[in-house]
């Protein structure tokens, strides 16, 4: 029985904003590692750092392999997108880390062999500049269960995919000799069948890259036994929880309704996006946003409602310029019934909205 747990893409030093950060990057390594040590192999599918490894992102990573080393583990790496530089080769530092094997010959590819109890495992890769996806097959030993280590897109129904890394097809994959895919480079979690075998997986992203990277977050554990994979487990590894949540301002009759129901998600291991969207009856209260931010890790607001017209008079008529002395005329032609018949209230703060966003980027700017 043999047995490897397989991430990627954990882009150590993204700068984006996003839900997570390095400092909880990092933390997630540590806890995939310490997983890892009781497999016989650790797989990362690329993408572990995002662009050149800082001196101190690499020293980190440095000091979290060193412990595979002391206890023989190996560590193989296909190098992702974000680690190829311009000379199209695979940054310095991946092989100067400790306990790893880089794949690194986008040509001929690499392999590697791991013998136990009988079992005999050979695990080929290439980085994703690799000019053609499968340069390593024809050197392929039958005798061995076959791992293939990569980077890329499956394209299963001819969609655009992304430049600048490996695109193989559904006929790639049942031509290609080899019995197991570990593959990077897709954040979800995904699994491929074929004659009812598991023949390949994406872990998918260990920690969020973005806010649609919602809920747990994987490294994948996966035994070999005879020659086909006997057992396959995600095991949720992240250190912040995603959410992305699109509320409805119909569902809403007061700020303080839509406060309760954000702040009920609050944690300070989840970071939440709210967009707010539909037509608002009520104002929004920028204080309780902002007291928002102190309930989640990070907290990203995104209104995209429109006021009723009764929200924009009570929101601006007590404005000293053009514009407040606009929204108190408005008031007393709605409550003297003098808008003209066929115009909805609707239409006439649609526009005025759409006015005042492209137009008054300053409360109190004389403009409407």
């Amino acid at each position: 029985m043999f047995s490897f747990l397989l991430f990627s893409d954990l882009h150590l030093g993204a700068t984006e904003y996003g839900p997570s950060d390095d400092e909880n990057r990092f933390e997630t390594l540590k806890k995939i590692i310490r997983i890892g040590m009781e497999h016989d192999l650790i797989l990362i599918a690329g993408d572990l750092f995002h662009g050149k490894p800082s001196p101190e992102n690499f020293s980190k990573v440095e000091k979290i392999f060193s412990d595979c080393e002391k206890n023989g583990k190996k560590i193989l790496i296909a190098p992702g997108e974000h680690e190829i530089g311009d000379d199209n080769k695979p940054y310095a530092e991946l092989f100067n880390l400790p306990a790893c094997v880089v794949f690194s010959n986008s040509i001929k590819g690499n392999e590697f062999f791991f013998d136990k109890d009988g079992e005999q495992i050979c695990i080929v890769g290439v980085p994703s500049s690799s000019p053609r996806l499968f340069p390593i097959i024809d050197k392929i030993n039958k005798k061995h269960f076959v791992i293939g280590l990569f980077h890329g897109e499956v394209n299963l129904d001819q969609q655009e995919c992304s430049p600048n890394t490996i695109i193989f097809t559904k006929n790639d994959i049942i031509k290609s000799g080899i019995d197991f895919f570990a593959l990077g480079h897709v954040h979800q979690f995904k699994a491929f069948k074929h004659k009812n075998q598991i023949i390949g997986v994406y872990a998918g992203s260990p920690e969020p890259f973005t806010f649609q990277e919602k809920g747990d977050r994987f490294a994948v554990s996966v035994i070999v036994q005879n020659n086909h994979v006997s057992n396959l487990k995600r095991i949720a590894v992240n250190s912040i929880v995603a959410e992305e949540c699109v509320f409805s301002c119909i569902d809403f009759d007061s700020m303080q309704k839509l406060f309760e129901a954000i702040e009920s998600r609050a944690s300070k291991r989840k970071s939440l996006r709210v967009i707010l969207q539909g037509t608002r009856h009520f104002l929004i209260d920028t204080e309780s946003i902002e007291k928002l931010q102190n309930s989640f890790f990070r907290f990203v607001w995104e209104d995209l409602s429109e006021p009723s017209l009764e929200m924009l008079i009570a929101q601006f008529r007590g404005y000293k310029c053009f514009r407040g002395d606009f929204f108190n005329r408005l008031s007393e032609e709605l409550k003297e019934g003098k808008i003209p018949m066929g115009i909805e209230k609707e239409d006439i703060a649609r526009l005025l909205w759409s006015l005042m966003r492209e137009h008054c980027t300053r409360a109190g700017d004389g403009q409407c």
